[in-house]
């Protein structure tokens, strides 16, 4: 059983967990776009870019989410 307390964070992380996933994401692809052109990196495997090989897979697996790559 759950406390009141337990149940209303639980409910406000359920109520927030889009939001915190849309930010996670729009932050790794700042970094990956960062770290693609600073010029002492050699590669950077994100496959929100559209020529690595795992970006239609990328896709598919997240088509049902409303944040894509």
């Amino acid at each position: 059983m759950l406390s009141p307390l337990s149940a209303f964070l639980l409910l406000q992380g359920i109520e927030t967990v889009a939001l915190r996933v849309e930010r996670h994401v729009e932050n790794a692809r700042r970094v990956a776009e960062y770290l693609r052109q600073h010029p002492q990196v050699e590669w950077v495997n994100y496959a929100g870019f559209a020529d690595n090989p795992y970006h239609a897979l990328a896709n598919n697996i997240s088509a049902a989410a409303p944040v894509r790559c």
